[in-house]
């Protein structure tokens, strides 16, 4: 996959998916589908979407850009310009069609979302996007709503239940569990001398975080397969207290040394919130009775 992170010109005739595509869901696949299926038409599977979603109010992402670009890649996505927002947020609906999709991504077709908004201050919408293409010779196809259980598909909606702790929905929205990123890195040991060691994860600053608790887990450690079932703790731990949220996991059933592994967390079902406990021992008892209920999981 070729990554582009501003405007420039290709000369191979392209399908474009158009979007923020933070969490490549349900719905985003459907778009990506479309684009995918035109190599039989000979166009090059392509996207235009953005690295950065503050103009949306996003501060955190389900997906970190270098997850999100990863996940393209394996998709099939050829050619991705993933751009600053400022670098495109000032045009007009129609210089956007005709500068970026026609002049320099050489579209021949895009897909898109049903509520897909663009140009300045993101005021035009699929039927101005219809008409301004219709003009360039360009073919527009718009993907209806995608709902599940009667609740449509979103970035939004994912970001509403990770906040409430309902990893197992926001999965089946994302196709795969929600997971978190990033290398194994020194805490204050308190697990370890409670006789429950754990290692500390440290996640990338633009990732969202869940709703803070306790939840049954599956870590993977380097480029391992093999998920190691793990009782995951997110949040401040208000029992000895901490500035930032952290993101800890007893491995369970497995001992080693992981300080400076890569590893990934996938959040398989939430068990409880967060709580103060009186003494550590009483934290202790709690966190064993967490353990054997992740057990029976």
């Amino acid at each position: 996959m070729i990554h582009f992170d501003k405007v420039v010109p290709t000369t191979v005739p392209t399908a474009v998916a158009l979007g923020c595509f933070d969490g490549v869901h349900l719905a985003h696949r459907k778009v990506i589908d479309g684009v995918l299926s035109c190599r039989d038409e000979g166009l090059t599977p392509a996207m235009f979407t953005f690295a950065d979603y503050a103009n949306k109010g996003v501060l955190k992402r389900i997906y970190t850009q270098e997850e999100k670009l990863h996940e393209l890649e394996n998709l099939g996505i050829e050619l991705v310009y993933c751009v600053p927002f400022p670098e495109v947020c000032l045009m007009s609906a129609s210089v956007f069609v005709t500068d970026v999709l026609k002049a320099n991504m050489n579209a021949k077709k895009v897909f898109c979302g049903f509520n897909y908004k663009f140009g300045r201050g993101g005021n035009s919408d699929v039927a101005v996007l219809k008409y301004l293409c219709e003009k360039e010779g360009i073919e527009v196809v718009v993907v209806d709503e995608i709902a599940l259980d009667g609740i449509t598909v979103s970035s939004t909606e994912i970001r509403r239940l990770l906040d409430e702790g309902d990893v197992k929905t926001a999965a089946k929205m994302l196709t795969k569990p929600f997971a978190l990123f990033g290398e194994v890195v020194h805490g204050n040991a308190l697990g370890r001398k409670m006789g429950i060691p754990t290692i500390n994860v440290g996640t990338d600053a633009t990732k969202l975080l869940p709703k803070y608790g306790v939840y049954a887990a599956n870590v993977y450690i380097n480029e391992s397969t093999t998920p190691l079932k793990a009782a995951l703790n997110i949040g401040m731990k208000p029992t000895v207290g901490t500035d930032e949220p952290t993101v800890e996991a007893f491995i369970i059933d497995e001992a080693g040394d992981f300080y400076g592994k890569q590893v990934k967390v996938e959040l398989v079902d939430y068990i409880r919130e967060e709580k103060k406990f009186a003494t550590l021992q009483d934290l202790q008892y709690a966190i064993e009775s967490d353990i054997e209920k992740i057990r029976s999981i």
